[in-house]
This record gives C-alpha cells, sequence and structure tokens, in this order.
C-alpha cells in the first residue's frame, strides 16, 4: 500500500516478466496447497497429526530402524509459546526486512 501511495510501481520494471510470472505462480501454487490440506484436515474426522505419529511407528518398525542405530526417543515436553515479536538484536531484523522489502516488491505489481 505504501509503494501505491508514493507511486513507485516503477520498481518492478527492473524485475524480468518471467520472474515476476514465475513468483506469482508459486504464490498460487502454495495457496492451492495450503488449501487443499485445510479442506483435507476437516474431511476424515481424524486428527492428522495422529495418523502421522502412526505412519512414523508404523515405518519405523517395518524398516527395523534401531538395526541403523536410530534411537528412539521418550516424552518430549511441550514448549511454551508465547504471542509476540522476536527478540531480535537490530542487525537481524535489518537483515529480515531486506527479503521482505524485495518480495514486496515482486508481489505489488501483481496485485
Amino acid at each position: 500500500m505504501v509503494l501505491a501511495i508514493v507511486r513507485q510501481a516503477q520498481l518492478s520494471a527492473f524485475i524480468a516478466r518471467p520472474v515476476l510470472r514465475g513468483f506469482a505462480l508459486a504464490l498460487a501454487v502454495a495457496v492451492v496447497a495450503a488449501a487443499s490440506a485445510a479442506a483435507l484436515r476437516h474431511w476424515p474426522k481424524v486428527p492428522t497429526s495422529m495418523v502421522v505419529i502412526v505412519l512414523v511407528i508404523v515405518a519405523a518398525h517395518l524398516l527395523n530402524l534401531k538395526s541403523f542405530g536410530v534411537e528412539e526417543m521418550g516424552s518430549v515436553q511441550r514448549p511454551a509459546f508465547r504471542l509476540g515479536l522476536p527478540e531480535l538484536p537490530f542487525k537481524e531484523w535489518l537483515s529480515a526486512g531486506e527479503p521482505a522489502f524485495g518480495l514486496v516488491v515482486l508481489v505489488f505489481p501483481e496485485s
């Protein structure tokens, strides 16, 4: 929105059209994949995480992973999540902001 307000659409002129089209296609595929996963998650009425856990246990047993030196682990503690911005030094915020600005410049002409 900021780019539209200050009329900086010409920034996208420096990016080749095939690059913009490829980025838009990848973004569309990601959206469709996320929507499909969300739709499939509600379909069987079985938690997908439970299905994955059972499949991994069965695969570990069938593949005999212990013979390859793969150890089983015990219980895993649930991490404590908190909502908020990460505590990063200013230099890391800058390094995260650089690609974010590039993505905005790529997405802006497609919107």
